[in-house]
């Protein structure tokens, strides 16, 4: 266990002046911000993964993201049908196109009024700017 959280932590150190090399402007940088934001990541992934509501939560959105990823599944196989049965699916067939449904799924989803007017509400930027 302790060499465990040895080993998360320095891999965040790693990360952490990884990050300092390439930034540009170190003045501005809060670490206040960011170890609260560790403190939360750290509770939260306790929380989830620690207790019956957070196990049921997880569980939810895994079984929610299985179903997505089975409509891009038959959505693919519409689109290149016949190519299992022959077995000629591939790479490209298996992954890359279910990644391209699911991209266009959220890009749909960020850009319709009801999400963007939600997602300015919550201070996170949309792909393109909100106009409504």
């Amino acid at each position: 266990m302790v060499v465990a959280i040895l080993m998360v932590v320095a891999i965040l150190m790693v990360v952490a002046i990884l990050a300092l090399l390439v930034c540009q402007d170190r003045k501005n940088i809060h670490i206040s911000y960011i170890i609260k934001l560790l403190i939360i990541e750290v509770l939260l992934a306790y929380f989830l993964l620690h207790s019956e509501a957070g196990l049921g939560f997880v569980k939810g959105g895994a079984a929610s993201f299985d179903k997505l990823l089975g409509f891009a599944g038959q959505g693919t196989d519409f689109v290149f049908g016949g190519m299992a049965e022959k077995n000629l699916e591939f790479f490209f067939v298996k992954v890359l196109c279910p990644i391209a449904f699911i991209s266009a799924l959220t890009l749909i989803f960020c850009n319709t009024s009801r999400c963007c007017r939600l997602l300015s509400r919550l201070s996170v930027p949309c792909y393109q700017k909100c106009t409504v």
